[in-house]
């Protein structure tokens, strides 16, 4: 009688055809995972700096007057808000910052510029660093535009 089952042989080779096509395909799904996180981490970047722009806008020019300056931020731990002193104080991001981002916020204000009423004019500008992207916002803001309660 015949025995019928598989060799040593027979399972070793079928074991390596096995690796060679799961290996290639693991280390893809590692690539697109990886590069799903890094564009994830770029459009949450790109959301709280525009959240962080329009919370500040909201502030209002009278407001914005008082901080004139410069102001840097860098967050110790993942949050989702900015702890400090100045103009970002208790303003909150939309997504979970990460630790080690960087936030550099400047307020000036502009001369030689001539609008209809002769109004003073502030430059805002802020720079949001992140592991993978810097991203910079530029808005000038006049009394023209004071949020009146």
């Amino acid at each position: 009688m015949k025995k019928r089952g598989f060799t040593l042989l027979e399972v070793v080779i079928s074991i390596a055809i096995f690796l060679l096509t799961i290996i290639p395909a693991m280390e893809f799904n590692r690539k697109m995972l990886e590069t799903y996180r890094k564009y994830s981490a770029i459009e949450n970047g790109i959301k709280n700096i525009e959240i962080l722009e329009k919370q500040i806008r909201s502030k209002g020019y009278k407001k914005l007057n008082e901080y004139i300056g410069e102001y840097h931020y860098e967050l110790l731990e993942d949050s989702f808000s900015v702890e400090g002193s100045g103009i970002l104080n208790g303003l909150n991001f939309l997504f979970l910052g990460r630790k080690g981002d960087r936030i550099l916020v400047k307020i000036e204000r502009i001369k030689n510029i001539s609008t209809v009423e002769e109004k003073s004019v502030l430059s805002l500008k802020i720079e949001y660093r992140t592991k993978y992207k810097n991203f910079k916002v530029m808005r000038l803001i006049s009394e023209l535009e004071e949020y009146y309660e």
